[in-house]
């Protein structure tokens, strides 16, 4: 019974080991080791002793969810139009995958996390899995430098790509942020907790990331008057580290801070040309797209010759609003932006009524964070990699738990 109780736990660990290749991918190779990684069994585990949990009190009413609906028509939209895909439904299934794995994690999340101590471990585990990438990522950055002198370099840790851990990065900042600024005590701490991740944060050199950051700061800065001076103190570490990059790798890292084209690892024009290859598969397949999980496949026919033949493996859009609507549509598109424009306004209406100072600080900091990456979004698409997705699905989980306890106390009051 009290194993069961606790399973809130597991979720700890889960967030815990998330930037470890070893737990989520038995390999380094993706997707296909999937259903055999330490991730997947501990998350139906999870789901299992949640679900006997809910069998043994009988509380049906908190297993709803405010976005199972919008949640569960884009997976059946997503498996609709993957039965038309170009490739076999078994190769598909790898790509459905994660997204069962979000809607298990998003459900029992929103449940669990209405328990304040359950809510509080979580936290816990999600600056403790910031800290032990932007760690990983300040050893990873300097021991290359050490090593190849002068030789341009980004921070990624055990990320595929700079990119992706700076993503990941950008999803936590908003939480120590919000909290060093409106906290009354623990300033110290919560600034030390900073310093890493922002450090590592610019080492990634991933400016769609920084822009993110960027959009998150201004709506917390929306949100307060008196405190706007606090914001600059984090920024400190931010321009310390970009001006050291800048004066050990002059050369590179301007290039990528001045987003000119002729950096070796990013192309202006192959973006673009990506981005008119997915605007033809959603114009030439309106309605439901090329297929869920098709758009690599399906990618050389509508390639523009200009970009060569190197580039005609592509693996996705390169942007979060078009990856949705090239494999799934204006239908597909539609319903993501119904199912953004649910977890935006929950987040609203949830810090209108937060209760007390904790929450309001939490919740303003997802809502960062979940802004902050659908602008990232516009520059990359990045759910298709198991950490960036199950943090992302953690932050909504616990925002929509506060919805959960807020119809519940109003029942009450009815009720009264």
């Amino acid at each position: 019974m009290k194993i069961i109780k606790y399973s809130y736990w597991i979720g700890f660990f889960i967030l815990l080991l998330l930037p470890f290749n070893w737990f989520i991918y038995p390999s380094y190779i993706y997707p296909y080791k999937i259903p055999f990684s330490p991730f997947l069994y501990l998350t139906w585990i999870w789901f299992a002793a949640w679900l006997a949990q809910k069998l043994i009190s009988r509380d049906w009413n908190s297993m709803i969810n405010p976005l199972q609906t919008q949640f569960l028509l884009l997976i059946i939209l997503f498996i609709l139009t993957a039965l038309s895909a170009h490739e076999p439904i078994t190769k598909i299934i790898f790509y459905l995958l994660p997204w069962i794995e979000y809607a298990l994690i998003l459900l029992i999340v929103s449940d669990q996390a209405k328990d304040k101590t359950a809510k509080n471990l979580l936290i816990i585990g999600i600056l403790s899995s910031g800290l032990i990438a932007a760690l990983g990522g300040i050893q990873d950055f300097t021991h290359y430098l050490l090593l190849h002198k002068g030789w341009f370099y980004r921070a990624r840790y055990s990320f595929e790509s700079p990119n992706l851990l700076g993503n990941f990065l950008l999803l936590i900042l908003p939480v120590p942020l919000v909290n060093f600024v409106y906290s009354e005590k623990k300033k110290a701490i919560w600034f030390l907790i900073l310093i890493p991740m922002i450090v590592t944060f610019v080492m990634t050199l991933s400016r769609g990331s920084w822009i993110g950051l960027f959009a998150s700061l201004i709506f917390l800065l929306s949100q307060t008057k008196d405190k706007i001076k606090l914001f600059i103190l984090p920024l400190v570490p931010f321009f310390l580290t970009a001006v050291g990059i800048v004066l050990f790798l002059p050369k590179e890292a301007l290039h990528r801070a001045l987003i000119l084209p002729f950096h070796k690892g990013f192309d202006t024009k192959l973006h673009l040309a990506i981005w008119e290859s997915a605007l033809k598969m959603t114009a030439h397949h309106p309605l439901f797209g090329v297929g869920f999980g098709n758009f690599t496949v399906i990618y050389p026919k509508y390639a523009a010759p200009k970009i060569g033949f190197h580039y005609l493996f592509i693996p996705h859009a390169n942007e979060l609003f078009l990856q949705i609507a090239a494999e799934n549509g204006v239908i597909g598109l539609t319903i993501f932006l119904w199912l953004v424009w649910s977890i935006l306004n929950l987040g609203i209406q949830n810090l209108k009524q937060a209760r007390n100072a904790y929450d309001k600080n939490l919740i303003s900091a997802i809502l960062a964070a979940v802004i902050g990456f659908l602008i990232y979004g516009l520059f990359d698409y990045t759910w298709w990699y198991l950490k960036v997705g199950v943090l992302f699905w953690f932050l909504v989980g616990i925002l929509t738990s506060y919805s959960s306890q807020q119809n519940k106390l109003e029942e009450k009051r009815q009720s009264g």
